[in-house]
């Protein structure tokens, strides 16, 4: 099994199937991705070039660091947030 999560030979993955989010990351190509966001305004910003009619893709949270990173952008640290359910909440007494 590959550390990455690529898929390669079709088999090969290192997340649970459950954590998988809605496809491939369109740079690096891992399914080993979340589902996750950002901000609107920053992902148009960031992936779309400013234009927020542009095609969108789906990228893993490393490659959208990258691309951060190689638009000038270097935050000191990031912030990540889970979200629930109401009901996931309500069950899980979170």
């Amino acid at each position: 099994m590959e550390a990455s999560g690529t898929e390669t030979e079709g088999t090969k993955m290192s997340f649970p199937e459950h954590l998988r989010g809605d496809g491939p990351c369109a740079h690096c190509g891992t399914l080993d991705n979340i589902v996750w966001f950002t901000d609107s305004a920053f992902w148009n910003t960031v992936v779309r070039g400013g234009n927020p009619d542009a095609m969108d893709k789906i990228l893993c949270i490393p490659c959208f660091v990258t691309e951060v990173n190689n638009r000038g952008v270097d935050p000191t640290g990031w912030h990540l947030i889970p979200e629930f359910p109401v009901r996931y909440v309500k069950t899980k007494g979170l």
